[in-house]
C-alpha cells in the first residue's frame, strides 16, 4: 500500500562570489566552509518547500541517484515495512 507518510522537498539557492574560480572537485561542504570562515562570500535563499507523498518521494530519490529504501520505500512509494497481511 502506498505510504501514508508525508515527505518534504526543498530547493535552496546558494550564490557564491569569489576572486578565483571554484575548483570543480571542491565539495559543497568545502565551499560552505570557505564561505563561512575563508575568502568566499555566500548568500542562501530557500526557494521552494513542497510537501510530497511516497510515490513522488521515491521518484525524486531515484532522480537524485539514491534508492527509495533510503526512506524505507519501495520503487513505487510503498512502505517497505507495511506487512499488513491480516
Amino acid at each position: 500500500m502506498t505510504s501514508k507518510r508525508q515527505f518534504h522537498r526543498y530547493e535552496i539557492l546558494i550564490r557564491v562570489l569569489t576572486e578565483d574560480p571554484i575548483p570543480s572537485s571542491m565539495s559543497l561542504k568545502d565551499i560552505i566552509d570557505e564561505a563561512t570562515t575563508g575568502g568566499y562570500n555566500m548568500s542562501l535563499e530557500r526557494k521552494v518547500g513542497t510537501q510530497i507523498n511516497g510515490p513522488v518521494a521515491a521518484k525524486y530519490l531515484k532522480s537524485q541517484g539514491t534508492e527509495p529504501e533510503f526512506f524505507n520505500l519501495d520503487s513505487e512509494g510503498n512502505d517497505l515495512d507495511d506487512e499488513d497481511s491480516g
